[in-house]
Formats: C-alpha cells, sequence, structure tokens
C-alpha cells in the first residue's frame, strides 16, 4: 500500500475529530493502526495477529533491545511496525511461517519453563534469543520467527524518529529546505 501525501494530511485531521469520521479511511491494517495511535488505543492497532502473538512479539522486541539510557524497542513502537509489517507486507507463506514459529516458541517456553515466552525473565529470554540464533543447518519455525522478529525490531529501532533525531542525532534535510536555490554546472557560478 501507498499512503499518499493526502491521505497521511487527512489522518492527521481526523485525529482531532470523533472517532466516527474514520469511516472515512480506506480499511487497512496501516490506517486502523494510525487511527488507533491517534487515539490512544492498542499499539499494534487492530492488526490480525492474536494477542499470544503480539504479547511474545512484544516480549521478543523488549528482550531484543531493552530501554537502557536510550529508549528500547518498545518505546520506539516495534510492535506496531512489525504488526503493519505482518498484515501489509508479509505474504501469506510469510505470515502462516511466522504464525507457527511463534506457536512453536510459545509451546517450547512452556515446556522448559512452564510459562509463556511473554512470561521469561530477561536471563531465560536472552537465552532463548541464543538459541534462535544458534548456526544449524535446518532451523526450526521457532528459530526462524524468532530471527524473523528480531530482524524487523531492529529495523524499527534503529529507523525510527526518536533513534534518527534524539539518539543519532541525524537531520534528514541537513540546514532545512530551501526550495528555490539556483543551481550552476559544476565548477560554474551561480
Amino acid at each position: 500500500m501507498t499512503l499518499s501525501r493526502r491521505s497521511l494530511l487527512t489522518l492527521a485531521a481526523l485525529a482531532a475529530v470523533p472517532r466516527q469520521v474514520s469511516a472515512a479511511l480506506p480499511d487497512t491494517a496501516w490506517t486502523r493502526g494510525a487511527w488507533a495511535r491517534a487515539l490512544g488505543g492498542d499499539v499494534f492497532g487492530g492488526s490480525s495477529l492474536t494477542a499470544l502473538e503480539e504479547s511474545t512479539i512484544r516480549a521478543i522486541a523488549n528482550a531484543v533491545i531493552p530501554r537502557t539510557d536510550t529508549p528500547g524497542a518498545i518505546d520506539v513502537g516495534a510492535p506496531a511496525f512489525i504488526g503493519v509489517l505482518f498484515d501489509e507486507w508479509a505474504s501469506d507463506d510469510e505470515r502462516t511461517a511466522l504464525r507457527t514459529g511463534l506457536a512453536e516458541l510459545d509451546a517450547r517456553a512452556n515446556a522448559q519453563y512452564g510459562k509463556g515466552w511473554a512470561a521469561l525473565d530477561t536471563a531465560t529470554a536472552e537465552r532463548e534469543i541464543a538459541w534462535a540464533e544458534a548456526s544449524t543447518s535446518d532451523p526450526t519455525a521457532g528459530q526462524r520467527a524468532l530471527r524473523r522478529v528480531k530482524s524487523w525490531t531492529v529495523h524499527a529501532w534503529i529507523t525510527s524518529e526518536v533513534i534518527q533525531t534524539d539518539v543519532l542525532h541525524r537531520r534528514i534535510i541537513h540546514g532545512g529546505y530551501e526550495g528555490c536555490v539556483e543551481i550552476a554546472p559544476h565548477g560554474g557560478s551561480h
């Protein structure tokens, strides 16, 4: 899905008016998620992930990049980003594989620790991540799912506005935007 400038401005304007106006927006995971965030709702914004899948993804994201002296994955909205990727970008086969893998991770945690992945303590979650990242010629569905969630988490974190501007101090438009600047040929003068 491509979001036009007009759609983005419409969405921004609608955030300030009653919820009934949301019917004017196209029904996509992105708009549902943005609308939910604008109203202070669920971080997953109505994605098609189940509550168990959401809690597992949230726990993995938090274990991969916890809050320290910089914002963590939860702080920058990585779970919501993953929800949008899952609904809007991933193919049916990728969604099925991720769902299967998340279920396997939760079953593994229940079998080994007597609790689901989302309830694991920090040290145990770190061991599970190390297990998932272990080099193997035939990774399990759970290992592949954890690797995918980790990859998406890192991408969400490093590309987030908070990290780019407040932590890395990146300025996307260096020196500001100047729309009417004369450009001389290379080596020429203005």
